[in-house]
Protein backbone atom coordinates (compact mmCIF):
# COMPACT_ATOMS: atom_id res chain seq x y z
CA UNK A 1 0.00 0.00 0.00
CA UNK A 2 3.14 3.05 0.77
CA UNK A 3 4.76 1.69 -2.17
CA UNK A 4 1.88 2.23 -4.03
CA UNK A 5 1.24 5.57 -2.35
CA UNK A 6 4.60 7.04 -2.89
CA UNK A 7 4.27 6.10 -6.68
CA UNK A 8 1.45 7.82 -7.04
CA UNK A 9 2.89 10.94 -5.31
CA UNK A 10 5.99 10.96 -7.09
CA UNK A 11 3.73 10.49 -10.81
CA UNK A 12 2.07 14.21 -10.21
CA UNK A 13 5.42 15.61 -8.78
CA UNK A 14 6.94 14.40 -12.50
CA UNK A 15 3.88 15.47 -14.22
CA UNK A 16 4.62 18.82 -12.42
CA UNK A 17 8.38 18.77 -12.99
CA UNK A 18 7.53 17.97 -16.88
CA UNK A 19 4.77 21.16 -17.70
CA UNK A 20 7.42 23.36 -16.17
CA UNK A 21 10.19 21.82 -17.78
CA UNK A 22 8.49 22.66 -21.02
CA UNK A 23 7.21 25.89 -19.94
CA UNK A 24 10.66 26.81 -20.03
CA UNK A 25 11.64 25.41 -22.95
CA UNK A 26 9.55 27.63 -24.43
CA UNK A 27 10.16 30.43 -22.87
CA UNK A 28 13.95 30.25 -23.92
CA UNK A 29 13.03 29.74 -27.54
CA UNK A 30 10.52 32.19 -27.57
CA UNK A 31 7.73 30.34 -29.32
CA UNK A 32 4.40 31.55 -27.34
CA UNK A 33 3.59 35.04 -28.50
CA UNK A 34 2.34 36.48 -25.32
CA UNK A 35 4.60 38.80 -23.47
CA UNK A 36 7.95 37.37 -21.27
CA UNK A 37 6.65 38.93 -18.28
CA UNK A 38 3.01 36.54 -18.48
CA UNK A 39 5.22 33.57 -19.33
CA UNK A 40 7.68 34.40 -16.49
CA UNK A 41 5.02 34.78 -14.13
CA UNK A 42 3.41 31.49 -15.56
CA UNK A 43 6.58 29.60 -14.87
CA UNK A 44 6.76 30.94 -11.86
CA UNK A 45 3.65 30.08 -11.05
CA UNK A 46 4.36 26.31 -12.21
CA UNK A 47 7.31 26.28 -9.38
CA UNK A 48 5.06 26.90 -6.50
CA UNK A 49 2.76 24.19 -6.96
CA UNK A 50 5.17 22.13 -7.75
CA UNK A 51 7.07 22.96 -4.63
CA UNK A 52 3.67 22.74 -2.39
CA UNK A 53 2.95 19.30 -3.85
CA UNK A 54 6.50 17.73 -2.29
CA UNK A 55 6.00 19.85 0.66
CA UNK A 56 2.85 18.46 1.26
CA UNK A 57 3.29 15.01 0.38
CA UNK A 58 6.28 15.08 2.95
CA UNK A 59 4.35 16.32 5.46
CA UNK A 60 1.81 14.24 4.81
CA UNK A 61 4.10 10.93 4.90
CA UNK A 62 5.70 12.46 8.29
CA UNK A 63 1.80 12.84 9.67
CA UNK A 64 1.13 8.97 8.70
CA UNK A 65 4.47 7.72 10.30
CA UNK A 66 3.95 9.72 13.72
CA UNK A 67 0.13 8.26 13.69
CA UNK A 68 1.19 4.56 12.99
CA UNK A 69 4.11 4.88 15.81
CA UNK A 70 1.47 6.30 18.33
CA UNK A 71 -0.76 3.15 18.02
CA UNK A 72 1.97 1.11 17.79
CA UNK A 73 2.99 -0.20 21.72
CA UNK A 74 7.06 0.71 22.58
CA UNK A 75 8.68 -2.27 23.51
CA UNK A 76 12.05 -2.59 25.52
CA UNK A 77 13.70 -5.81 26.45
CA UNK A 78 16.91 -7.42 27.30
CA UNK A 79 18.26 -11.08 28.28
CA UNK A 80 19.76 -11.06 32.15
CA UNK A 81 23.24 -12.68 32.38
CA UNK A 82 22.75 -16.32 33.06
CA UNK A 83 23.97 -17.44 36.71
CA UNK A 84 24.32 -21.11 38.45
CA UNK A 85 21.39 -22.15 40.61
CA UNK A 86 21.23 -25.01 42.92
CA UNK A 87 17.50 -26.32 42.31
CA UNK A 88 15.97 -30.09 44.14
CA UNK A 89 17.08 -31.62 41.08
CA UNK A 90 20.93 -30.41 41.16
CA UNK A 91 22.78 -27.17 39.82
CA UNK A 92 21.22 -25.20 36.59
CA UNK A 93 22.40 -22.48 34.66
CA UNK A 94 19.35 -19.93 35.35
CA UNK A 95 18.69 -17.22 32.30
CA UNK A 96 15.99 -15.08 31.64
CA UNK A 97 14.69 -11.87 30.20
CA UNK A 98 12.76 -8.77 30.70
CA UNK A 99 9.72 -7.57 28.46
CA UNK A 100 7.90 -4.57 28.85
CA UNK A 101 5.49 -2.32 27.06
CA UNK A 102 5.74 1.36 27.93
CA UNK A 103 3.10 2.74 26.33
CA UNK A 104 -1.22 1.98 27.09
CA UNK A 105 -1.15 0.55 23.57
CA UNK A 106 -1.99 -3.33 23.18
CA UNK A 107 -0.34 -5.76 21.32
CA UNK A 108 0.20 -9.52 20.80
CA UNK A 109 3.58 -11.29 20.70
CA UNK A 110 5.42 -14.54 20.20
CA UNK A 111 8.88 -15.34 22.21
CA UNK A 112 11.01 -17.80 20.72
CA UNK A 113 14.82 -18.37 22.47
CA UNK A 114 17.39 -19.98 20.74
CA UNK A 115 20.96 -21.44 21.76
CA UNK A 116 24.04 -22.07 19.73
CA UNK A 117 26.62 -24.15 21.35
CA UNK A 118 29.98 -23.97 20.02
CA UNK A 119 29.26 -22.77 17.03
CA UNK A 120 26.96 -25.46 16.45
CA UNK A 121 23.46 -25.25 15.01
CA UNK A 122 21.19 -23.74 16.89
CA UNK A 123 18.57 -25.22 19.24
CA UNK A 124 15.22 -23.93 19.91
CA UNK A 125 14.02 -24.21 23.77
CA UNK A 126 11.87 -26.54 24.47
CA UNK A 127 9.92 -24.21 26.93
CA UNK A 128 6.58 -23.57 25.15
CA UNK A 129 6.09 -20.18 26.64
CA UNK A 130 10.01 -19.13 24.94
CA UNK A 131 9.72 -21.76 21.67
CA UNK A 132 6.89 -19.43 19.75
CA UNK A 133 3.45 -21.34 20.63
CA UNK A 134 2.22 -19.56 23.26
CA UNK A 135 0.84 -16.07 21.56
CA UNK A 136 1.22 -13.19 25.09
CA UNK A 137 -1.05 -10.73 24.94
CA UNK A 138 0.80 -7.33 25.31
CA UNK A 139 -1.49 -5.35 27.89
CA UNK A 140 -0.32 -1.53 28.27
CA UNK A 141 2.48 -1.11 30.08
CA UNK A 142 3.31 -5.09 30.50
CA UNK A 143 6.29 -6.30 31.70
CA UNK A 144 6.92 -10.17 31.97
CA UNK A 145 10.40 -11.73 33.21
CA UNK A 146 10.94 -14.49 31.53
CA UNK A 147 12.73 -17.64 33.67
CA UNK A 148 14.63 -20.43 31.99
CA UNK A 149 17.38 -22.78 32.58
CA UNK A 150 20.00 -23.76 29.60
CA UNK A 151 18.74 -27.28 30.42
CA UNK A 152 15.67 -26.51 29.15
CA UNK A 153 17.41 -26.51 25.76
CA UNK A 154 17.11 -30.05 24.29
CA UNK A 155 21.17 -31.37 23.71
CA UNK A 156 22.16 -28.93 25.94
CA UNK A 157 25.93 -29.54 27.09
CA UNK A 158 28.54 -26.79 28.69
CA UNK A 159 30.69 -25.75 26.39
CA UNK A 160 33.95 -22.47 25.99
CA UNK A 161 31.40 -20.58 23.63
CA UNK A 162 27.87 -20.23 23.26
CA UNK A 163 25.05 -17.44 21.90
CA UNK A 164 21.88 -16.78 23.60
CA UNK A 165 18.97 -15.77 21.12
CA UNK A 166 15.79 -13.96 22.38
CA UNK A 167 13.45 -12.74 19.58
CA UNK A 168 10.02 -11.30 20.06
CA UNK A 169 7.87 -10.88 16.79
CA UNK A 170 5.34 -8.37 18.10
CA UNK A 171 1.70 -8.14 16.44
CA UNK A 172 -1.29 -5.33 16.21
CA UNK A 173 -4.53 -5.88 17.83
CA UNK A 174 -5.52 -6.42 14.54
CA UNK A 175 -3.20 -9.56 14.73
CA UNK A 176 -1.08 -8.46 11.80
CA UNK A 177 2.82 -8.64 12.31
CA UNK A 178 4.22 -5.39 13.39
CA UNK A 179 7.96 -6.02 14.07
CA UNK A 180 10.53 -8.53 14.76
CA UNK A 181 13.15 -7.59 17.51
CA UNK A 182 15.82 -9.57 18.85
CA UNK A 183 18.72 -9.46 21.35
CA UNK A 184 21.87 -11.90 20.98
CA UNK A 185 24.47 -12.81 23.45
CA UNK A 186 28.03 -14.47 23.81
CA UNK A 187 28.43 -16.74 26.93
CA UNK A 188 31.68 -17.89 27.56
CA UNK A 189 31.65 -20.78 30.07
CA UNK A 190 34.73 -22.16 31.26
CA UNK A 191 34.71 -25.19 33.13
CA UNK A 192 34.74 -23.01 36.72
CA UNK A 193 31.85 -21.23 35.58
CA UNK A 194 30.88 -17.63 33.66
CA UNK A 195 33.60 -15.87 32.27
CA UNK A 196 32.10 -13.96 29.85
CA UNK A 197 28.86 -12.41 28.92
CA UNK A 198 28.58 -9.89 26.56
CA UNK A 199 26.27 -8.21 23.42
CA UNK A 200 26.77 -9.55 20.17
CA UNK A 201 28.76 -6.42 18.17
CA UNK A 202 27.50 -8.42 14.64
CA UNK A 203 24.82 -10.67 15.39
CA UNK A 204 25.24 -14.72 14.01
CA UNK A 205 21.76 -16.16 13.88
CA UNK A 206 19.58 -14.68 11.58
CA UNK A 207 16.06 -13.15 12.62
CA UNK A 208 13.45 -16.33 12.61
CA UNK A 209 10.82 -16.38 9.72
CA UNK A 210 7.19 -15.28 11.37
CA UNK A 211 3.63 -14.74 9.64
CA UNK A 212 1.95 -12.36 8.50
CA UNK A 213 -0.81 -12.76 11.23
CA UNK A 214 -0.55 -14.34 14.30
Amino acid sequence: MTSRRSVADWSVVAVGALLLALAVVLVWHKLIQPQFGEILVLALTAAVILWYTVETMRLRREAEARAKRDREPQIYFEVQQPARMPTPAGEKHHAGFIFQNHSSNAAFARVRVRLSIASGPPILISNAGYDGRQLWEVTPFFQIRGVFYLEDFTGFRPAGDMVLNVQVDLYGLDRRFLAALKREYHIGMPAGGYQDFWPEVATSLPVLPHGDVC
